[in-house]
């Protein structure tokens, strides 16, 4: 169906099933009481281009920014107050995307005294953020807000499609220091062509920007993001490796495992038709656990005769255990030559 245009159109959220369900919230709030969080989706949509965003999250919301009235919001928030919460979380991607609609709804939350009754935290972009829209939201009652700074190497920012630099970045974080605002940084590592020297960079970035709470992502290429389908020269992303394409499977113990992920390969040279038999590094991205570390080892070495010209494989899992971290035999195929890791 077409996205709704307009949000105004639709009902408030049935935020009092969830009153007193015992949900938990992670980011740190200036709040000294019990905390009662409710959760607002104040508009839809994002105009960024950032290279790592699921797909699946761009066609649920669409690209394109649609917020609801300020009017709407203030009526939601005196609901949920009725209710008892007295914090809210904002989770849109950008927040102060409109500056203008971030100025009315602090406007109509000091104008109704709803700035003593609740603290916010809201996800911004850090090229949206300037002094006067620091100075009402800290006002209208802002306790905390969320950065994407992702990383402090220009490089890792260009494959990111993050068109931020760290005076810019030192300098958002500075003003809403300044107004006493609290700071999620949010880091991601492992992405493309990164390496151990650029994370430690990263790292010491993160120490200047001395965030009260950091959040660090491992960069995961999801299907269909940006960043999956780039054309990286001389490298070759796979597809990832799903549970439904197991299910047929009674075991993981033979080698239907490998022809699966020379399965994968293919799918991933159909989606970056112009990288595959030249590619030096291949990543994959896998979200199931195989059980043989031998036929694992075996796969690797197949993608080696596969792609003669690899000299790096990366494989991006949180499922792996310590075991498939060890390097195979050296004198399978040719391992002797490759360079890889897990991330």
């Amino acid at each position: 169906r077409e996205l709704i245009a307009d949000l105004d159109s639709l009902p408030l959220p049935q935020h009092s099933i969830f009153v007193d369900r015992g949900y938990s919230f992670g980011y740190p709030v200036r709040i000294y009481r019990k905390m009662k969080v409710a959760y607002i989706l104040s508009s839809r949509g994002c105009s960024e281009v950032c290279a790592f965003c699921s797909a699946l999250r761009r066609i649920s919301y669409c690209k394109a920014y649609r917020g609801r009235s300020a009017e709407k919001i203030i009526k939601e928030l005196k609901h949920v107050i009725s209710l008892g919460f007295n914090t809210v979380y904002f989770m849109d991607d950008n927040f102060s995307y409109d500056k203008q609609r971030v100025k009315d709804i602090c406007v109509g939350i000091i104008k109704e005294g709803m700035h003593h009754k609740i603290k916010w935290v809201a996800q911004c972009s850090i090229r949206s953020l300037d002094d006067e829209t620091i100075k009402i939201m800290k006002t209208a009652g802002c306790s905390t807000v969320c950065l994407g700074i992702e990383s402090a190497n220009k490089s890792t920012l260009e494959v990111l499609a993050k068109f931020i630099d760290q005076e810019r970045v030192l300098d958002v974080v500075k003003k809403l220091k300044k107004a006493k605002i609290m700071i999620v940084a949010f880091f991601i590592i492992g992405s493309p062509f990164e390496t151990a020297e650029d994370i430690l960079k990263s790292i010491k970035f993160c120490k200047k920007v001395n965030p009260d709470m950091l959040q660090i992502h491992y960069c995961s290429i999801y299907p269909d993001a940006p960043l999956f389908k780039a054309n990286f020269s001389g490298v070759l992303v796979i597809e990832n490796i799903s549970n439904s394409w197991l299910s047929s499977l009674k075991s993981f113990m033979n080698a239907a495992f490998c022809d699966l992920i020379l399965e994968a390969i293919n799918a991933g040279i159909a989606r970056t038709a112009n990288v595959p038999i030249t590619a030096t590094t291949i990543i994959i991205s896998m979200i199931v656990k195989p059980a043989s570390i031998d036929l694992f080892h075996l796969t690797l070495v197949n993608i080696t005769k596969l792609y003669p010209a690899v000299k790096r494989i990366l494989v991006y899992t949180s499922q792996l255990s310590p075991n498939f971290l060890k390097r195979p035999d050296p004198n399978h195929g040719n391992m002797s030559n490759i360079d890889y890791g897990y991330i």
